[in-house]
């Protein structure tokens, strides 16, 4: 069982290279405490398990449990589902999908937040297999209608509608539902054919590509930069504060892209001959996409408008 950060991904990747085997790959969005798959990982024989969570706690009580239970051949990660299923996972690459209990964001103008909706259903028909299935598990009424009548809408998926699966009934939440008397919900969404629509993925670096640079001349400005907003398509960058010293520059930048934000450092730094280099980072292990171009050209842009000269631009 390993801990794998984006940066530790392809782009698209394969399960193959994940687990060096060719096993049928199971997808779990949202594990919890890891009780759901540490039980259902008995009955499914030989597969490869990754699972999704954004909870850090969570992630670590997942793993000791995964370990104790001896499951093999399992990753984890903190990467956003949809991100990770739309950027990361190729087409026809999943046998299943579990989704246990989760959120239902109840309120009318959080529908979008919600994950099985008829988006997400079109872009699981492209990564599942034909005959791959979703299995659902809610104890929200609401939100299991909803998760139907979209599916339904697709006609992308044949459904049914059945107990749910004893590991499923062993989780943190579904004991706490089951004391209440509260109903649990469970449906299977066997994929039949694939959708048309077009799920553009980020465009990631690989490893071998330049790094995003500019080369300058002239003195590093030593006045802090100013909050910069900068907009593209497919993303908006916010350069922030920085720091300042005789040699360098840096500034933090956020970067919101679909599914996705992180934040990096930009910065300049003096190197010899008189020239400067603009560029990232490698604190954190940012992903090179669209927007950490676009982070080091504001910046570029910035100093340039301080009164430096750019012999170069690489971006």
């Amino acid at each position: 069982m390993r801990y794998l950060r984006h940066s530790d991904f392809h782009y698209p990747d394969s399960s193959q290279r994940l687990f060096e085997n060719a096993n049928p790959l199971h997808l779990e969005v949202g594990f919890g405490g890891g009780h759901f798959w540490a039980l259902q990982h008995q009955l499914e024989g030989a597969v490869n398990y990754l699972g999704v969570e954004i909870s850090g706690v969570s992630v670590q009580k997942a793993l000791a449990k995964y370990r104790a239970a001896h499951v093999q051949s399992g990753i984890v990660t903190r990467v956003a589902a949809e991100f990770l299923i739309r950027n990361i996972l190729p087409p026809d690459s999943l046998e299943r999908v579990y989704v246990n209990f989760p959120d239902p964001w109840p309120k009318g103008k959080h529908e979008e937040n919600r994950f099985v909706r008829t988006e997400t259903f079109e872009l699981l028909s492209q990564r599942l297999k034909l005959g791959g299935e979703l299995w659902l598990t809610t104890d929200h009424p609401e939100y299991y209608q909803f998760a139907l009548e979209n599916a339904r809408s697709t006609k992308l998926f044949d459904i049914l509608e059945t107990a749910p699966p004893a590991a499923a009934l062993q989780t943190k939440y579904a004991q706490k539902w089951q004391a209440m008397g509260i109903s649990i919900n469970h449906a299977r969404f066997k994929k039949i054919a694939s959708s048309q629509a077009d799920f553009e993925p980020l465009k990631v670096s690989s490893s071998g590509d330049p790094m995003p640079h500019a080369i300058l001349t002239g003195d590093i400005p030593t006045q802090p930069i100013q909050k910069t907003v900068l907009r593209g398509a497919e993303y908006t960058v916010i350069l922030l504060e920085g720091y300042t010293r005789p040699d360098k520059l840096v500034v933090l930048a956020r970067i919101e892209e679909p599914d996705f934000v992180q934040e990096t450092l930009v910065s300049v730094s003096r190197r010899g001959e008189g020239r400067s280099i603009a560029g990232l980072e490698s604190f954190g292990s940012p992903l090179v996409t669209p927007g950490v171009k676009a982070a080091v050209a504001g910046l570029t842009d910035w100093l340039e408008a301080g009164g430096m000269q750019v012999v170069q631009r690489n971006y």
